[in-house]
């Protein structure tokens, strides 16, 4: 009787372990075929609840998001009909993005104030190192 009962959790085990190597996942970012995106909303509110935020703050910091996001968007369609340029060009569009980000930075700064965009660059750097390990990890180039 021993045996049987043996048997039979030997085999649940392995039946289990089968079942959970072939389970596959959607690619990471991904839900329901649908890739994620966060909004400029809940970007904002984010903010908000990481450097106590007031609500007019918020609401700027939602407007300059929302302004942001359309940016990019142009940005993306011009860059996807001219793909095989910035190929090329990699090093100038990556210039003109760091200009950009730090011409957002400073508007922010002026919304948030200095205390709390220093915070937020610390989060930054904390992210980034995060980031940076993770890649080092797997073996990818960092820059």
């Amino acid at each position: 009787m021993k045996k049987y009962v043996m048997l039979a959790l030997v085999a649940i085990f392995t039946m289990s372990f089968a079942l959970n190597a072939q389970e596959q996942r959607p690619p990471r970012g991904e839900r329901d075929g649908q890739k994620m995106q966060i909004t400029a909303k809940e970007r904002a509110e984010h903010l908000a609840k990481k450097l106590e935020l007031t609500d007019a703050e918020k609401a700027k910091v939602q407007a300059l998001y929302e302004k942001q996001d359309k940016d990019r968007e142009m940005m993306r369609a011009e860059a996807q009909k001219k793909k095989a340029e910035a190929v090329q060009n990699r090093e100038e569009m990556r210039a003109q993005f760091e200009e950009r980000r730090k011409a957002e930075d400073v508007e922010l700064e002026k919304i948030i104030g200095k205390e709390k965009f220093e915070k937020l660059q610390k989060i930054r750097a904390e992210r980034q190192e995060k980031m940076k390990a993770r890649r080092e990890e797997k073996g990818q180039k960092v820059r």
